[in-house]
């Protein structure tokens, strides 16, 4: 389903056109989800302004915060987690794979915003899915992919 879509000038990116495109969709209650090359805080207040929340992909574009986040996240222990962390194992057995994800989510989040005060909505408070910072790691056969996401 397509639900907006803008024509870029041949030596643009998408993270030109995205702000375009969010101004086309009624972003009001909306979740709008994003990969990394969308991570920017521009983005980020623009989807919030319109009453939307969001959940992007944190990768090396956005290095710090990537980093901060995994850091904080990355020695969570899912037996026994932080009072402040949140931490849900789920088990999938599909297309021949069989996936163990670790989820860690916490709404700890004023210490980011004071190291990022760009990414000032990830501490909206009125946001329907609160302020989180979570992490996944997935096992199977293959190594430990690890995300990191952030969200308001």
């Amino acid at each position: 389903m397509r639900l907006a879509q803008v024509k870029t000038d041949e030596k643009s990116t998408e993270i030109t056109a995205i702000p375009e495109v969010l101004g086309l969709v009624a972003l009001k209650g909306a979740i709008v989800t994003i990969d990394a090359m969308g991570c920017q805080y521009k983005i980020a207040d623009q989807i919030v302004k319109g009453g939307g929340d969001y959940v992007f992909s944190l990768k090396g574009n956005q290095e710090t915060l990537h980093d901060d986040v995994e850091e904080y996240l990355k020695d969570v222990d899912f037996k026994r987690p932080d009072a402040d962390i949140t931490v849900e194992i789920t088990h999938d057995v599909d297309h021949g794979r069989i996936e163990r994800r670790s989820h860690a989510v916490t709404g700890n989040v004023a210490w980011l915003v004071e190291r990022h005060p760009a990414w000032k909505s990830i501490k909206i408070p009125h946001c329907a899915a609160g302020a989180l910072l979570s992490m996944c790691r997935c096992s199977g056969l293959h190594p430990f992919p690890q995300c990191c996401f952030a969200s308001c």
